[in-house]
């Protein structure tokens, strides 16, 4: 979806089925740079310093609030600068 879409951030959990969340934060991060990505996870033992150099913006531990995950949402945006294509709800 990626490949084919501009998006303005990315909310993953790290548990995932068929990829660690590693390897996607990996692909978004290679083709997207710009894009913040805030990964949510259960997992307390998380390599800080990894998560940090593959790019996450945040991650958020579950159990957590739909409110953490709104205002981390927010901060990604607000941090992020506007590209040519500008923002998806700008238009671009």
């Amino acid at each position: 979806m990626m490949e084919e879409e501009r998006f303005d951030a990315v909310i993953t959990d790290l548990g995932l089925p068929d990829i660690t969340g590693a390897e996607l934060v990996r692909r978004i991060k290679g083709g997207h740079r710009d894009v913040p990505v805030i990964a949510i996870t259960g997992l307390l033992n998380l390599d800080a310093e990894e998560i940090n150099e593959l790019g996450v913006f945040r991650c958020i531990y579950k159990p957590f609030r739909i409110s953490e995950v709104v205002e981390t949402l927010r901060e990604a945006l607000d941090a992020t600068p506007v590209t040519g294509e500008g923002r998806a709800e700008e238009g671009g």
